[in-house]
């Protein structure tokens, strides 16, 4: 069976046809895919080249400087330096101290992999509508090759999905004059308390530190008391007693004095029964009074009428 001509000329077309889509999905879609995502980004460099960063927000302004000398097994490859603050306590120690080196990388890596699909041009009424004129944060980083760049992060679009933005390139000067558009984690990478930026172990020092200064808390009375306890104390002199005391204190007795006889107060009642303390001689002498009255109660207690009563002298004058 022959096949005709034009079906051996639609086959060999399929076959080219499905040979070039073939090559094309294979090698030139992901090298244009390649070139779409280089246009889109931003910057071209690698995290590692970045050796100083730079991070000025309204409330403070930090220095980040990578430290080459420090081994991997260091906790920090970054040092942290307070330049300007708002809260004036932040700057009592300016020497460089280690920072947390996980939102450090946070950062770069946003700033690698910032992508933009389009500029707007800028005038001065689009930079104070964009809050670029009054930015949120500033970024600057310089790569090993001395190369510097900027990024500043304005407000929110009305998408509230993107930020307004000023990304600064050494190889293109007109970049400063028109604006990106930026993912909001920008926002969380930049917008930090102080503590967060520090390394762990500063912040424990830090805590540590505040523990250990003395406050007026019960903590520390309690431990001022107990310092007290160990601490000997001299023995305490004995109190006076209230005799001591009243012959101390003539005025108080006086004073005692005129108060009693001021108030009426009944008078002791003597007790009759009450006998003198068993001496020898009490003995003797009560033993005697017991004798006399033994014998005075034998004696006659009535004595002989007198002859010359008045009742007898009467009966002889009526005889």
């Amino acid at each position: 069976m022959k096949l005709k001509k034009s079906t051996i000329l639609l086959l060999a077309s399929a076959l080219v046809l499905g040979t070039g889509v073939f090559i094309y999905e294979v090698t030139i879609a992901p090298q244009m895919e390649v070139a779409k995502l280089k246009n889109k980004k931003v910057f071209e460099f690698e995290i590692e080249q970045v050796k100083a960063l730079t991070l000025e927000t309204p409330e403070r302004k930090l220095e980040f400087t990578k430290v080459e000398s420090k081994s991997e097994s260091a906790e920090s490859q970054w040092e942290m330096k307070i330049l300007e603050a708002s809260d004036k306590s932040e700057l009592n120690d300016r020497k460089p101290i280690a920072a947390n080196e996980a939102y450090v990388s946070f950062l770069l890596s946003l700033l690698a992999n910032a992508q933009s699909e389009r500029q707007i041009p800028l005038n001065s009424e689009r930079k104070t509508e964009y809050g670029l004129d009054k930015p949120q944060a500033t970024i600057d980083f310089t790569l090993k090759n001395d190369k510097s760049y900027r990024v500043i992060l304005g407000k929110r679009d009305f998408s509230d999905n993107f930020l307004y933005a000023i990304a600064t390139v050494p190889d293109n000067p007109q970049s400063s004059q028109s604006a990106i558009l930026l993912p909001t984690n920008f926002e969380n990478g930049v917008n930090r308390p102080l503590s967060e930026w520090k390394a762990e172990s500063e912040t424990t020092d830090k805590t540590k530190e505040k523990e250990a200064s003395p406050k007026s808390t019960p903590d520390n009375n309690s431990d001022a008391t107990s310092d007290a306890e160990e601490t000997p104390t001299p023995p305490s002199t004995p109190e006076p007693s209230s005799e001591e005391k009243s012959l101390d204190n003539p005025e108080s007795n006086s004073d005692k004095s005129n108060s009693s006889t001021s108030e009426p107060q009944p008078e002791p009642t003597e007790n009759k029964d009450s006998t003198p303390s068993p001496t020898p001689e009490n003995l003797e002498k009560s033993s005697e009074s017991k004798s006399s009255q033994n014998e005075g109660e034998k004696t006659p207690t009535n004595s002989p009428r007198s002859e010359n009563s008045p009742s007898q002298s009467g009966e002889k004058l009526n005889e």
